[in-house]
């Protein structure tokens, strides 16, 4: 009786786990169907209606669109591969370990950057003074925009020396091999920089930019109602 319960719940679980597999590959095909088509479309307006080059916030969203369109073709391909067919190549091979993850993360870190700096060109754009206004502009962007690349560049440098392909156990992991910079990846850097900082600053430089629209609001309809005084 006991054999049979625990037969019962063992392909319970692999019904489950069968299940749960190929929701997840169902899913991630038609997010990356949907991601790559959506991001081409963005690609070819962009090209056709020219504004990066004149327009700084339009050139962070043309650039982040070839960096999203790179995490949805690299990461989230192989993710499927992995979820769904259990071919994950960086168990296989060394050099992918230690390069797949680290320039999907530079490719992350930049798309979070550019969102940010995006929330303060607005910001600026929708300042009053001519004289801050006059600080948006595609030279600064572009300038901004390499720096950005340059410096996460930089930061994932120690990664691709600690992450390595190592047995554990007799099974293959793809890990970092050094403790205080797995650590610092888990506690500091993700929990803080990716996820805290880029909420902080969309967030204080999005209410920044909505009061200064009030402002220029208030300051028309001001300026409306004194000209039909006159």
């Amino acid at each position: 009786m006991s054999s049979n319960n625990n037969t019962s719940l063992s392909l319970a679980i692999l019904q489950l786990q069968t299940g749960f597999r190929y929701s997840s590959l169902i899913l991630g095909f038609i997010l990356l169907i949907g991601g790559v088509l959506g991001n081409i479309l963005n690609i070819i307006v962009f090209i056709k209606t020219g504004n990066y080059k004149n327009n700084a916030c339009s050139l962070y969203m043309f650039v982040r669109t070839f960096l999203d369109l790179y995490v949805l073709l690299a990461g989230l391909t192989t993710k499927i591969l992995s979820a769904g067919f259990q071919i994950d190549f960086t168990l296989i091979n060394r050099i992918w370990c230690k390069t797949r993850f680290g320039i999907a993360e530079i490719n992350s870190e930049s798309t979070y950057t550019l969102i940010c700096l995006q929330a303060i060109d607005a910001f600026i754009c929708s300042s009053p003074s001519a004289v801050v206004r006059q600080k948006s502009n595609i030279r600064i962007a572009r300038c901004l925009i390499i720096g950005t690349v340059c410096f996460w560049s930089i930061h994932e440098i120690p990664y691709f020396i600690f992450q390595d392909l190592v047995i554990v156990g007799g099974i293959p992991m793809c890990i970092a091999t050094n403790t205080i910079y797995a650590q610092y990846r888990t506690y500091v850097f993700a929990l803080g920089i990716i996820s805290i900082t880029p909420i902080i600053v969309i967030s204080i430089f999005g209410f920044l930019t909505v009061r200064h629209m009030k402002t220029i609001s208030v300051t028309r309809t001001l300026s409306s109602l004194t000209k039909q005084t006159i």
